[in-house]
């Protein structure tokens, strides 16, 4: 009986999930009473700003890659203003969207915690990134005694992506790894051309109701 009410709650939880993202993609296939439920779920990440994206070249030992150190980087921008540095420098609207993937155990939420993992192509988020925001799920369901969470994790992940993840350095910069570069910036001329068609097709009914 436990475990018929602990599937309900997350089959409940879904369905309003889907209700308000139905762009939602399940993976499991109903129904799931002794198996994960798992969905997923691709955020955008648009700042309200432009945000300056700095690709350091590869072999410059002052510029691990791995991290968002601000002092390296704050000295890194300051290179590239003097014309010295080998960095590139691009001003972004859109980067590549996260990918999140929840899986709800059949003991969720009583027993068992949300499953999370997180993933972006390319691998533009820093592992220490991406290793905070898996746990975060787990980390919020005990904070909320044990309850559903799924859509306060997903909301959590979304302000975190209109702040850039918080990845942004002490300079105003963001700093990517040089391999990601052509990735990243095919994916923000793709992300604009796709505003821009909206924002013309959004006009011309405008301008066929005026006529």
């Amino acid at each position: 009986m436990d475990d018929d009410d602990g599937a309900d709650e997350r089959y409940m939880e879904l369905e309003t999930l889907e209700a308000i993202f139905p762009e939602i993609q399940k993976h499991t296939p109903a129904p799931a009473m002794t198996t994960n439920l798992e969905f997923s779920l691709e955020l955008p990440v648009h700042p309200a700003n432009p945000v300056t994206v700095l690709f350091p070249a590869a072999s410059d030992p002052a510029n691990p890659l791995t991290t968002q150190d601000a002092t390296t980087s704050a000295a890194t921008a300051a290179t590239a203003q003097a014309g010295d540095g080998p960095v590139d420098s691009h001003e972004l609207v859109h980067l590549p969207a996260v990918l999140l993937r929840i899986a709800l155990p059949p003991g969720y939420p009583a027993e068992q915690p949300p499953a999370v993992a997180i993933t972006t192509t390319p691998p533009w988020l820093t592992p220490e990134t991406v290793e905070k925001l898996e746990r975060d799920g787990p980390r919020m369901w005990a904070d909320a005694g044990r309850n559903l969470v799924a859509f306060d994790y997903i909301d959590h992940v979304q302000q975190a992506a209109d702040a850039v993840f918080h990845m942004i350095d002490a300079a105003g910069t963001l700093r990517i790894d040089p391999s990601h570069k052509l990735a990243i910036l095919d994916y923000d001329i793709q992300a604009r051309r796709a505003a821009f068609a909206r924002e013309t097709f959004d006009c011309g009914v405008c301008l066929g109701e005026d006529a």
